[in-house]
């Protein structure tokens, strides 16, 4: 009898991308706007990256499963200050099969992060920011001897 699992891989992978964190703090001003999405492009040393918590397993979807079917699914996402994925900003990057994409999304936004904190500038050191994240979740299906 097949055993379903579906994961979120544990920590997640940070999408590198857009300018330098330098640039977006430019101005004191722009580092304080809330609404502002840090990319990680910048040096670690100014900037800790959201750390994955918890959340549910992805649900195996049932024809995926009747199928024998394994796969993956990458999503871009922004997780917000309080560690929470923005619902509206879930993209996929990739998926080995369409038939995981809903029961990856579903599983993401019940996911909780510890969120970005910016280490400098000193001024607003501590301060919780938005970061744009890449969250691989793998499907797979483990046989179990009787």
């Amino acid at each position: 009898m097949p055993v379903t699992r579906a994961t979120a891989i544990g920590a997640c992978s940070v999408l590198l991308l857009a300018s330098s964190l330098a640039a977006q703090v430019g101005s004191d001003t722009s580092a304080a706007a809330a609404d502002t999405v840090f990319p990680l492009r910048a040096d670690r040393g100014t900037l800790d990256i959201p750390v994955y918590l918890s959340g549910p397993s992805p649900e195996y979807p049932v024809a995926m499963r009747r199928k024998g079917i394994e796969g993956r699914v990458v999503l871009k996402m922004i997780v917000d200050t309080l560690g929470r994925v923005d619902a509206k900003s879930v993209r996929v990057v990739s998926a080995t099969d369409a038939g995981f994409i809903d029961a990856a999304i579903a599983a993401a936004l019940e996911m909780r992060f510890r969120p970005a904190r910016l280490k400098a500038p000193p001024r607003f050191a501590g301060k919780a920011v938005r970061m744009l994240v890449n969250v691989p979740l793998d499907f797979h299906l483990r046989w179990r001897r009787r």
